[in-house]
C-alpha cells in the first residue's frame, strides 16, 4: 500500500486514476483497510493524496463512509501508537510527505489518520460542495471531528505559547485551525440559487454541538488572533524582517507573511461567525454572553484601522466585522444598551456609540472626497436631488437594461470609494437598529456626532447602500425588511 501512495504522490500517475473504473478499483481493494493498523493511516494517506484532483470530480457516498470508517477504526485501536509497525509506517509517510509534497500541512505530534482525513475533506470541500454531503457530514458525525479537531488545536495553541513553540510551529497549527474553520463554513454557506434546508439544520447542529464547543473554541482563538495580530503589525516593516524578542525563538519565517497569516486568520474567524448568527437570534444571544469575546470585536477593529494594511485589505476585516455586530445588534434585545453605555476596551473613556459615530463619519468623508474629484457624468444631477437620479439608476421597475448599464458604470466609476460607503452604511446600519431599539432616548446623543449635527448624511448613505445592493441582488428578505424600517426611522429625524 505505502508503495502505491508514493505513486499517487505523481501527478502522472494520477492521470491515469482519473477514469471512474480505475478509481472504483482501487477504492475497492482498500474497503479492508480500516481492520489493519499500518493499511489504516496508509489508506487514509492514499485519499489525501487523490483528494487534490483526482478524487474531487468523483467523490461518492461509499468513499465518505470508507473515510469515515478509517477514522472511527483508528480510534478503536488503543494501543495503536505502541505498535512498532505502526510508528515504522507513519514515520515513511511523514518522509514521503516532506521528499514530495512538502505542502506544510502535517505535523508530527497530531498525525493520524484523522488529521490526514479532514485535510482530504478541506481538499474536496475546495470544490462546491455536493448537497448530499451537506447532509451527510451532519449524520456521520463529521462535523463532530471538525470542531473537535478546531477545539484540540486552540486549546494547544493556548497552552503552549511562543516560550513552547517556534514561530513556524505555531504558524502550521493556526493555517490547519483556519483550514477546518473555512472548511466548517462552506458546509454552511449556500452557493445555489435553491434554498437548502441543510443549511440551517446544519448551522443549528454546528453551533449546539457539545454545549457550545465551536464558539468557546473560536473565542479563545480570537483572542490569541489579536496578541499576535499586533505584535506583527508593530514589527511588520518594509525589509519584511521579522523583530525577535527574548520569549521567540528564531526562524526564517518574514514578518510581513506572519502578519498576514494572522489577519486572514481574524477575518476566517468573522467570517464563520456572520454565517453563523446570521437571522439567529439564540445564536446571538448565546454570542454576546461572552463579555471578552463582546469587546474583542472592538478591539481588532481598532487594531485594522491602525494597522498598515492596504485600504483592501482593510475593508474585507472592517465590513466582516461590522457585518457580524449588525447580527449582534439586530437579533438581541440588549445589546445596543451595551453600545450606548459601554467604553471602548482597553481603558479608553470614549463610548463604542461614539467610536462607530466616528468611524461613520470618517468613512463618508472618504467616500464624499472620493466622489468630488471623479467625473460624475453617470450621475444625473437635477434641482430635486433624488437618490435614484444621483445614482444615474431609475425605476427598478422600469427600463432594466438600462437600469443594468447605469449599475455597471456606477460600480466601475465608484470603485475608489464604494468600500468607504460600503463601511459607513454598515456603521450606519449599527446606529439605526440602537435608534430602532429607543430613539427617544439615544436620538440626541447620536444626532450631535452626525454630519452637521443631522442624520441627513446618514440617510442618504443607507439609501444609496439599499440601492446597490438592490441592483446587486444580494439582500435577503429580512435584509431588506430590517434596512427599509431604519431608513424610515432615520429619515423621520431629519428635520
Amino acid at each position: 500500500a505505502v508503495k502505491f501512495a508514493e505513486l499517487c504522490v505523481k501527478p502522472s500517475f494520477r492521470m491515469h486514476l482519473r477514469t471512474e473504473s480505475a478509481l472504483e478499483r482501487v477504492l475497492d481493494l482498500l474497503k479492508d483497510a480500516p481492520e489493519v493498523p499500518c493499511l489504516n493511516i496508509c489508506t487514509a494517506f492514499i485519499l489525501y493524496v487523490l483528494s487534490s484532483d483526482t478524487l474531487t470530480s468523483g467523490i461518492n457516498l461509499s468513499t465518505i463512509h470508507l473515510m469515515i470508517e478509517l477514522v472511527n477504526k483508528n480510534r478503536s485501536k488503543n494501543l495503536i501508537n505502541d505498535d512498532d509497525e505502526y510508528k515504522k509506517m507513519k514515520q515513511r509517510i511523514l518522509t514521503i510527505i516532506n521528499q514530495s509534497l512538502q505542502d506544510d500541512i502535517f505535523y508530527e505530534q497530531r498525525f493520524d489518520t484523522c488529521d490526514i482525513i479532514l485535510e482530504t475533506f478541506v481538499n474536496i470541500c475546495r470544490n462546491n460542495i455536493k448537497e448530499w454531503l451537506k447532509n451527510e457530514a451532519r449524520t456521520l458525525h463529521i462535523f463532530d471531528l471538525i470542531i473537535d479537531a478546531i477545539n484540540s488545536i486552540v486549546q494547544d495553541l493556548s497552552n503552549n505559547d511562543f516560550e513552547c513553540y517556534s514561530l513556524s510551529e505555531i504558524l502550521i497549527r493556526y493555517r490547519k485551525v483556519c483550514r477546518y474553520i473555512n472548511m466548517l463554513e462552506e458546509f454552511i454557506n449556500d452557493h445555489s440559487e435553491q434554498i437548502s434546508t441543510n443549511i440551517d439544520i446544519n448551522r443549528i447542529y454546528i453551533v449546539q454541538y457539545n454545549q457550545y464547543l465551536l464558539f468557546h473554541s473560536l473565542s479563545k482563538l480570537l483572542d490569541l488572533s489579536l496578541v499576535w495580530f499586533k505584535q506583527y503589525s508593530s514589527t511588520n516593516d518594509h525589509n519584511n524582517k521579522i523583530t525577535t524578542t527574548s520569549n521567540i525563538k528564531t526562524d526564517n519565517t518574514k514578518c510581513s507573511d506572519t502578519y498576514d497569516i494572522f489577519r486572514d486568520g481574524c477575518k476566517t474567524i468573522m467570517s464563520i461567525f456572520a454565517s453563523l448568527t446570521n437571522d439567529c437570534e439564540s445564536h446571538c444571544d448565546r454570542l454576546t454572553s461572552d463579555d471578552r469575546f463582546f469587546s474583542n470585536l472592538f478591539r481588532l477593529l481598532v487594531t485594522i484601522e491602525q494597522s498598515s494594511l492596504p485600504n483592501e485589505d482593510k475593508f474585507d476585516s472592517i465590513a466582516l466585522t461590522l457585518n457580524l455586530l449588525i447580527n449582534l445588534v439586530q437579533n438581541t434585545k440588549n445589546v445596543y444598551k451595551h453600545l450606548m453605555e459601554d467604553n471602548m476596551p482597553g481603558g479608553s473613556s470614549k463610548k463604542i456609540y461614539e467610536y462607530l459615530a466616528n468611524l461613520f463619519c470618517e468613512q463618508e468623508s472618504l467616500a464624499a472626497k472620493a466622489e468630488s474629484h471623479e467625473e460624475n457624468d453617470w450621475m444625473m444631477e437635477d434641482a430635486d436631488n433624488d437618490l435614484d437620479q444621483r445614482l444615474g439608476i431609475q425605476n427598478p421597475k422600469n427600463n432594466n437594461n438600462e437600469n443594468e448599464a447605469n449599475f455597471n458604470r456606477a460600480l466601475q466609476k465608484a470603485a475608489g470609494h464604494m468600500e468607504n460607503t460600503f463601511v459607513a452604511a454598515f456603521t450606519g446600519i449599527i446606529l439605526g437598529v440602537v435608534l430602532l431599539r429607543d430613539c427617544t432616548t439615544y436620538a440626541s446623543q447620536i444626532r450631535v456626532l452626525m454630519p452637521q449635527k443631522k442624520f441627513d448624511t446618514m440617510a442618504f448613505i443607507l439609501k444609496k447602500f439599499t440601492v446597490f445592493m438592490q441592483m446587486s441582488h444580494a439582500f435577503t428578505p429580512s435584509g431588506v425588511k430590517i434596512l427599509q424600517e431604519i431608513i424610515s426611522m432615520v429619515l423621520s429625524l431629519c428635520e
